[in-house]
């Protein structure tokens, strides 16, 4: 298992971002690929100062070690327990990322048997 640094990932890039700069969800962050085709963290800019750091973390913590949002949600809330809680309530708040997570959920709902079997 190896151990998460915060030092280690504050190398990885980070720039930030518009609201709204993603048309296709309403996110707090994402990661994208450069021109040289490089991976880079990207945050947006109107977040207040705590939940930007966390989500720049949380951002980095997908390129550094791989996996979904549960690995990444769990090393992030490790390394910045009280940014995750921040970013957490700032999500609850937001009527805009409540309807986005119930749509997946209701796609995946409904899709589940068709990736299954």
């Amino acid at each position: 298992m190896p151990r998460f640094k915060r030092q280690r990932l504050r190398d990885i890039p980070c720039v930030e971002v518009p609201k709204g700069h993603y048309s296709d969800a309403p996110s707090f962050g994402r990661v994208v690929r450069d021109k040289d085709g490089r991976k880079i963290a990207t945050v947006r800019s109107d977040l207040p100062p705590r939940i930007k750091r966390h989500v720049a973390l949380h951002e980095r913590v997908h390129i550094k070690y791989g996996g979904g949002e549960i690995k990444t949600n769990l090393i992030s809330a490790a390394l910045d327990p009280i940014g995750f809680i921040n970013t957490a309530f700032a999500t609850v708040r937001n009527k805009e990322r409540i309807r986005y997570y119930i749509n997946r959920i209701k796609w995946f709902l409904k899709n589940k048997n068709k990736t299954n079997g």
